[in-house]
């Protein structure tokens, strides 16, 4: 799937890494990617899906730089949650 084609979620719990706004009437958060840490551990969630088998380049280069980022050391989610908060998360996606 092109990344162009993915629709981003309303994520209303978490503030988004990457996302924007749906338009300026009902201002809602949109989500492509967000951060937390989790129990002792750190979470990325993205809405995209870029493991899809005919992805484009911008979808390969989005994940190739989340993977990277997730390994360095500036991956410290600042957002804590507990772990019913991202099952209801989840399940909105």
């Amino acid at each position: 799937m092109n990344l162009t084609q993915q629709q981003p979620k309303v994520l209303e719990q978490s503030n988004g890494q990457i996302g924007g706004i749906d338009d300026w009437r009902s201002n809602r958060k949109l989500a492509l990617a967000v951060e937390m840490k989790v129990s002792a551990g750190k979470l990325l969630i993205c809405t995209a899906n870029l493991f899809a088998q005919n992805s484009d380049l911008v979808s390969r280069q989005l994940l190739y730089s989340l993977q990277r980022y997730m390994l360095s050391s500036d991956f410290e989610p600042s957002e804590v949650l507990t772990i019913e908060e991202v099952k209801g998360i989840l399940e909105t996606i």
